[in-house]
């Protein structure tokens, strides 16, 4: 695509100057969705990892498959808020179990995310194009719900998919200290910052406290540690650790909604320009990453954004109900 050529083979096991990658798909089975998802994947000759519940009944065709290592998770008493404790759980036993399997890069992937154009040849390009602060590579993730808010603590990343190195994946994912009978985790140092030590009594705190800013402020947390700095914030990590990808090159569809629902910006009303500011090979000053909360749209991007979320919820659905019927 960018007029590299990678050591990758696409009838074998992926390598990248001999080191493996591995696709990790994480989640609740889906049933014949799920298939679809991870044989995705497997004509690519990567090896995946389902890594689900204990209490699932996986198809024949997936459990016998040579390529396909499933784990079984045992659930956490809390699923957290959103389910945020489930997908931390499954994700990092799935790259434990990568890991395992000698890799030395892997795909976090969602059981409910169906991506029709994905090539893990470009994946590994993107985040070997520049160097990675503190890690092996930088962490590829998409555009979508990446905010950066004041208090940087509350900013947000996406948790759809992820592509990097082994050890930048488990830093991002990583159950340390990580508490699964509470609704939420929270950072000591941000308890104390923002004056929040009795925070499970605040109102409203599943909103300004989801789970794409808990896991912000959990990898924040562990940024901090490394750096020896309280300054880091989501501007420089995207700048020197991420790569933000545009997630509309997958063509995926989401089994979360009825008609498969594509992907796009249809719940980004006040940010249609956020995908042009962030996609691609770093080109652009760290300030594009810099999305505020509080910025008001002109005239003409609410124009924009109100035919884009037409776009989007009915003619992107049609290939999605064209699919399922």
């Amino acid at each position: 695509m960018y007029g590299v050529s990678l050591n990758m083979r696409l009838d074998g096991e992926p390598l990248v100057s001999s080191r493996k990658a591995a696709v990790v798909i994480q989640g609740r089975y889906h049933g014949q969705f799920t298939d679809k998802v991870i044989h995705a994947f497997l004509s690519q000759g990567a090896p995946v990892i389902l890594s689900t519940w204990d209490d699932t009944e996986v198809s024949s065709s997936v459990k016998n498959h040579k390529k396909i290592k499933i784990v079984y998770n045992r659930p956490p008493e809390n699923p957290g808020f959103q389910n945020r404790n489930l997908q931390r759980i499954s994700t990092f036993n799935g790259l434990v179990a990568a890991k395992a399997l000698g890799a030395s890069y892997a795909l976090k992937w969602r059981t409910d995310i169906l991506p029709r154009n994905i090539d893990l040849n470009i994946l590994l390009q993107k985040v070997t194009f520049k160097s990675a602060k503190y890690f092996e590579s930088r962490l590829l993730m998409s555009t979508f719900r990446v905010y950066a808010v004041d208090p940087d603590w509350l900013s947000t990343l996406p948790d759809l998919y992820m592509f990097g190195s082994i050890d930048h994946l488990e830093t991002m994912w990583s159950t340390t200290g990580f508490d699964a009978s509470c609704d939420y985790n929270m950072p000591s140092l941000m308890k104390t910052e923002l004056g929040l030590h009795c925070y499970e009594n605040l109102k409203n705190i599943e909103r300004f406290y989801n789970p794409h800013a808990e896991l912000w402020s959990l990898y924040r947390e562990k940024l901090i540690s490394i750096s020896g700095s309280c300054n880091v914030t989501l501007q420089q990590a995207a700048s020197e650790m991420f790569f933000l990808d545009d997630h509309r090159l997958h063509s995926m569809f989401w089994n979360a909604f009825p008609g498969r629902r594509s992907i796009e910006k249809s719940n980004f009303p006040s940010f249609p320009f956020v995908a042009d500011r962030c996609i691609g090979i770093p080109k652009r000053s760290p300030s594009s990453y810099n999305l505020r909360l509080w910025y008001k749209p002109r005239p003409v991007e609410k124009l924009v954004a109100r035919c884009n979320y037409f776009r989007n919820t009915f003619i992107e659905r049609l290939p999605g109900w064209i699919w399922k019927y």
